[in-house]
């Protein structure tokens, strides 16, 4: 292929780096280029804005495929002209690149379609600006922007290379932006609107993903440094520095950002009829609220591409490829695992005035030297020697085993008789907000007192024998079912719910309870007034319901018990309308009708102020083929596990102990800036609809209710069967927290925890897609991670490289 990249900073740099790896590629060009790509590829002498003379080398040099780096370009238009002229290009077109073109476009389409972003108002002119800001005080989750409060942020609509925008902390430096703006036409037409928004707070992320308009892949998440000084101070530019990934943008936080800012924008710009094609880049913010969008960008970013093009294991060109062939969804991204850094190196004064014409030394230096390059940004060669020729001069990238590897690397190579020139100036930070994190959340617990869950009340080594005591004694009661003309199906005696025949009719039945979660509830009220008892009337009702469906019962009718102290915890109104409504809507979601049931006052067993929460159902299987019992199970059986919002129920008691331990208690931040004990507080999913649908589409083997046990649960069958898994879902950031505070091994926490996978499914090999068709219908998450095989009984935990031995689960 002959490849055309379009730009002449780092960015480009790095990507015709990446693209001279490919196979695929034999020639590549670079219009204009810097000395860093003219020594993979030819420069050619053309601008960027030069549309038509861009369009026309391609056509004539038959170029394959054309990547555009920079905006401008884009904004102006280059894809239509190249797309009118059947030239294959990686960028949106004219009408989808106002996304970054103009920040007033962009911020409505995200208020129309309800995607997060800050509250902001439009303005044309100075004096109506300045009155406004001479009237507000905005409140975060106010209805209206009648009323700011500083600091406020001022963005100009258009173009101004990162520079257009301000963080203003009173009055009279809104007024003195302002007037930049909108007055003196500091950056021309692109500040002929300007957008007065409020001011968000929280870690930012450069989340870029590559989209064929209908699907899309993301990107590792990456974090730009954007102010000129160390600690983000001093003013903006177009970046210092970048690394990644960004160790608090975990797998919750990535499908969050998925779910509700990328695909909606996504869809959104289809029903504009403005269909988005390339690279989409949302500048976003965490916030307590979870993320918001601050930008987009049309194009990959500059710094954050650098690392990007460091990490990135799979050929570029397939990303490309799959783009305008749209067949995304196929693509596979693999990464090479650690991090890397990018700081950029600017001449003195940048963003103000600056020298140009200095030269530069010790790039040599790097030649031989792996995983570390220095893109070249604003440089000229003379002579055969690098001159400054620009703001931003050079982006010197490394990558490391850690955050802390990489950022070491790319330091090591600044300074005297490393690369240097007269008058360079850096940032001597990026990267430490992500040690920082790492420091903050790794599970270091090298010394930390462990804390078991016997040690809060509640170990299985005891309380497993009795529970085979209590099966065996049942076991003993079958008779008089049968005195009644009924008879007990034994091969479910001992698992999640007990069938028995009535005449034509297979019934199920099944008696659960809540624990302590509710516990958490009630302190988490202490802290942001919210009762929680809306969710934990779902938990409650999970519990039982989705033991029932593990038989293949239909539910029909869930009774309730709720035991109190006494009465006065019945009459706080609030919590028990949530409560009430929340038992309901529960109700629904499992298709079953609430038949009544007992609240019990038990002063004396039940402490103050708090209830203990229990229920149960009945169901029914009907036909009755639809009966999942282990009988079924096959050894080359799939193992689909469905993702889990949380701990749902199990392991409270010891998620308690910690939150006592902690000096802010559930208050406590995690990386994501949730409260620890609202990540607690996530309400269990009910699969019971899910199952019934299943059961019209596939043959379902076995199920297993994760809970109690941990992944030990898989191997809950008779049967001498292993349990492989060779995929996991990542847990979720509030496992990894209580592992660090307990100090517990991964293999104390995946035989405790669900540890994000709360139900596994097990079926034949074929009809896996089927089913994932299914779960995805029903917005839950699936991953197909594994099989049944040969004995002995274990669980093979493949990707943790734990084994739980048939010993350490003796119940059914």
């Amino acid at each position: 292929m002959k490849i055309l990249v379009i730009g002449s900073g780092g960015r480009e740099h790095a990507l015709v780096w990446k693209i001279a790896q490919s196979k695929k590629v034999y020639k590549i060009y670079c219009a204009p280029g810097n000395p860093g790509t003219s020594e993979l590829a030819e420069n050619i002498n053309l601008k960027v804005t030069d549309l038509t003379g861009l369009m026309q080398f391609a056509k004539k040099n038959k170029i394959d495929l054309t990547v555009v780096g920079p905006e401008n370009p884009l904004i102006e238009g280059i894809a239509d002209l190249f797309n009118k002229n059947k030239l294959t290009i990686i960028g949106p077109d004219k009408k989808a690149s106002q996304i970054e073109g103009s920040k007033v476009f962009a911020k409505k389409l995200l208020l129309k379609y309800k995607i997060p972003t800050a509250k902001f108002k439009v303005f044309d002119n100075y004096r109506k600006a300045s009155f406004f800001l001479t009237r507000l005080h905005l409140v975060r989750g106010a209805t209206s922007l009648n009323s700011l409060k500083y600091p406020l942020v001022i963005k100009a609509d258009g173009l101004c290379a990162g520079k257009g925008v301000a963080v203003c902390h009173n009055k009279g430096e809104a007024l003195k932006f302002l007037k930049l703006l909108l007055i003196d036409k500091v950056f021309g037409k692109s500040g002929n609107k300007i957008i007065i928004e409020e001011c968000l707070s929280g870690p930012e992320v450069s989340f870029m993903v590559a989209t064929d308009g209908s699907n899309f892949i993301s990107f590792l998440p990456s974090q730009d440094h954007k102010s000129v000084f160390n600690d983000d101070k001093g003013p903006y530019t177009g970046g210092m520095g970048a690394y990644a990934p960004v160790p608090f943008v975990n797998y919750k936080l990535t499908k969050t950002i998925e779910d509700k800012i990328v695909k909606p924008t996504l869809e959104a710009m289809a029903k504009e009829g403005i269909p988005y094609q390339g690279i989409l880049y949302p500048g976003l913010i965490i916030t307590k609220d979870g993320p918001y969008v601050l930008e987009f960008n049309c194009r990959f970013g500059d710094p954050e591409t650098q690392p990007l093009m460091m990490l990135l294991k799979t050929d570029i060109i397939d990303v490309f490829e799959a783009i305008v062939q749209k067949r995304v969804k196929n693509l596979k991204l693999d990464w090479y695992k650690g991090s890397a850094v990018c700081v950029v190196l600017t001449s003195k004064g940048y963003p103000g005035n600056y020298e140009k014409g200095i030269e530069i030394y010790g790039l040599d230096k790097l030649n031989k030297k792996n995983n570390i390059v220095a893109f070249q940004a604003g440089t000229k060669k003379i002579d055969n020697k690098i001159f400054t020729n620009g703001g931003r001069v050079l982006g010197v990238t490394a990558r490391g085993v850690n955050l802390k590897e990489a950022i070491k690397n790319a330091y090591k190579n600044l300074g005297n008789n490393q690369i240097n020139f007269s008058g360079m100036h850096y940032r001597k930070d990026i990267g430490k907000k992500g040690i920082k994190t790492v420091n903050n959340y790794l599970l270091d617990t090298s010394n930390r007192k462990k804390i078991t869950y016997s040690q809060v009340g509640d170990n299985y080594e005891t309380k497993d024998p009795v529970l085979r005591l209590t099966q065996k004694a049942a076991a003993e009661t079958a008779k008089e079912l049968e005195k009644s003309g009924y008879k007990g199906l034994e091969e479910t005696r001992g698992s999640s719910a007990f069938v028995w025949k009535q005449g034509d009719y297979l019934m199920a039945t099944v008696l659960e309870c809540l624990g302590t979660k509710n516990l958490v509830a009630d302190e988490m009220r202490k802290i942001t007034g919210k009762t929680y008892y809306d969710s934990i009337a779902q938990d409650t009702v999970a519990t039982f319901i989705n033991d029932l469906s593990t038989v293949g019962a239909k539910s029909l009718v869930i009774e309730a018990y709720w035991a109190i102290e006494d009465n006065t915890w019945f009459s706080d109104t609030k919590q028990m309308t949530h409560f009430i409504t929340g038992w309901k809507n529960a109700c629904i979601m499992a298709g079953a009708a609430w038949g009544g049931g007992e609240t019990p006052t038990l002063k004396g067993i039940i402490n103050p102020g708090t209830i203990d929460l229990a229920g149960s159902a009945v169901g029914i299987i009907e036909p009755s083929h639809r009966l999942i019992t282990d009988d079924k199970l096959q050894k080359g059986d799939r193992i689909l596990l469905l993702k889990s919002n949380g701990p749902n129920a199990n392991g409270i008691s010891l998620a308690r102990k910690i939150a006592k331990k902690l000096k802010k208690g559930y208050r406590t931040k995690l990386p994501s800036g949730e409260f620890y004990g609202e990540a607690i507080l996530k309400p269990t999913n009910i699969y019971s609809r899910l199952i019934q649908d299943l059961l019209d589409e596939v043959e379902i083997h076995y199920i297993v209710n994760i809970t109690g046990h941990g992944l030990r649960k898989l191997m809950r069958a008779r049967q001498n069967y292993s349990y492989i898994l060779e995929k996991i879902f990542e847990p979720q950031e509030v496992f990894c927290f209580i592992q660090k505070h307990a100090g517990l091994s991964d293999y104390e926490m995946y035989q405790t925890y669900n540890m994000g996978m709360d139900y596994g499914i097990f079926l034949k090999s074929q009809d896996v897609e089927k089913a994932q068709k299914v779960i995805k219908r029903h917005h839950f998450e699936s991953i197909d991670a594994g099989y049944v095989g040969e004995g002995p009984r274990r669980v093979e935990v493949t990707p943790k490289k734990i084994i739980y031995k048939s010993e350490t689960y003796q119940i059914r």
